[in-house]
């Protein structure tokens, strides 16, 4: 048992080094952050739309047209002390601004992809594959890392709060899991917030 968990741990670097090397950085490490970069530029774009559609008057524009649907006096918008108009002009600019979301986000995907098919393209060239591949390993492993890290911080955090013991012995008896395990840093970071004790208090 001791040993599967030693050798999970070792073949999950060795899947990271191999996968930084076969596939290099913008292939698997930027692959993932790339996806959140689609969603944060998306976003971007989407702003910079509203903006525009808002200079351009459109979103007073629609408003008045929801005023027209939900009424210019509602007893519940009243009781909330708010206007009518105020309340078109929110629902006026989250429409806006989900319309913006679904033109931008499908631009940024295709931007993500055409840019990969790039990066993959130019891995022909032996430089550019030696330096792609050397950061790949670095950040794959250091993402590896940090799952692992803070896998075990957590089990650490919950042993010492009375729950997961059965974990918290099986990587104390792993002889280099143990290793991780007991000299890992995020275990004080983890400890001094308190989350698990009080996710266990709740619990109990």
């Amino acid at each position: 048992m001791y040993l599967l968990v030693d050798l999970a741990v070792v073949l999950l670097l060795f899947f990271a080094v191999w996968r930084g090397i076969k596939k290099g950085f913008f292939q698997t490490s930027y692959g993932i952050i790339g996806s959140l970069l689609v969603i944060v530029f998306a976003v971007a774009l989407s702003a910079l739309i509203v903006l525009i559609v808002y200079k351009l008057g459109a979103i007073d524009g629609l408003k008045f047209a929801i005023v027209k649907v939900i009424g210019e006096t509602n007893g519940l918008f009243a009781k909330l002390n708010v206007t009518s108009e105020q309340v078109a002009y929110y629902i006026a600019l989250g429409l806006i601004a989900i319309v913006a979301f679904i033109i931008s986000y499908p631009i940024m995907l295709l931007a993500h992809k055409k840019f990969l098919e790039f990066t993959d393209n130019c891995r022909d060239n032996i430089v550019f594959r030696v330096a792609d591949s050397t950061v790949g390993v670095i950040v794959n492993t250091a993402l590896c890392v940090g799952v692992i890290l803070g896998a075990f911080a957590i089990i650490n955090a919950f042993a010492s709060s009375g729950m997961l013991n059965g974990c918290d012995e099986v990587l104390r008896a792993c002889p280099i899991s143990n290793i991780i395990y007991e000299k890992n840093p995020l275990n004080e970071i983890l400890l001094n917030t308190n989350i698990a004790q009080t996710i266990a208090n709740a619990l109990n």
